[in-house]
């Protein structure tokens, strides 16, 4: 990750965070939280999951499984896996989510404003393209592999927004706080991303830095949005945008 890049991502966070807090005020957004019979319960369940994951990804990304998976330093082969991890670890939350009888607005996926989060998260989207310099390119045309690159980011961040900002956040968020259960949170899910970022030790401080920024950022605007589906738009068009040229 270059100077360049660390700047345009900055300028789009910066412009994100100001388009949020100007939209983010209308009154269609404001739903009353997520609340929880047992927060403390629900929050233990929480960790639990979540150690689940974090050892699954630690063995994914070890190579124990399958050496020849990681081998594979394509971009668009990242991605794949990603995709595939995020999936196989949203399994245990959806299998949660059914024995315990949950409706799935407890992981922030509300009917209610399912089309003002829709625009809103396009809005974002639309925001990320044009900050990154980006537009001329994609009325060029978007190649097959560019087409492949963005459904499976849209996979993949749907399956970890669900987890993280959805499922885990309203969790702690009901049990410790909102300003701590957000914190907690985007700190798991750096954690998280270690296994991974781990293959790549030279640029380790900065994506981890990037990594616990993003999640700060994508937990702050599902809090704020008030919904999942904001936060999944946004962050599949700024994952996709990179191969984009």
């Amino acid at each position: 990750m270059n100077i360049n890049s660390i700047l345009a991502i900055i300028s789009e966070w910066l412009g994100v965070i100001a388009v949020m807090l100007i939209l983010g005020l209308n009154p269609v957004f404001r739903l009353p939280q997520v609340g929880f019979r047992y927060p403390r319960r629900e929050g233990l369940v929480s960790f639990f999951l979540y150690i689940l994951i974090l050892i699954l990804a630690y063995i994914f990304y070890s190579g124990t499984v399958n050496p020849a998976l990681i081998r594979s330093n394509t971009a668009l082969d990242v991605l794949y896996q990603r995709l595939f991890l995020a999936v196989l670890s949203l399994i245990p939350f959806l299998l949660a989510l059914a024995v315990r009888k949950q409706p799935v607005r407890s992981t922030g996926w509300s009917r209610k404003i399912i089309r003002p989060g829709f625009e809103l998260g396009l809005a974002l989207a639309f925001l990320t393209i044009f900050l990154r310099g980006k537009i001329y390119s994609l009325m060029a045309g978007v190649s097959p592999a560019e087409g492949y690159a963005l459904l499976a980011s849209a996979g993949m961040c749907l399956a970890e927004e669900t987890i993280f900002r959805g499922y885990i956040q309203l969790r702690l968020c009901s049990w410790m706080g909102n300003q701590v259960g957000w914190l907690v949170t985007a700190l798991l899910f750096t954690i998280w991303q270690l296994p991974r970022l781990m293959l790549n030790p030279v640029n380790l401080p900065i994506n981890l830095a990037f990594s616990l920024g993003q999640a700060l950022l994508l937990g702050w605007i599902s809090q704020r949005s008030g919904n999942i589906l904001v936060p999944v738009l946004y962050r599949t068009v700024s994952e996709w945008i990179s191969f984009i040229p």
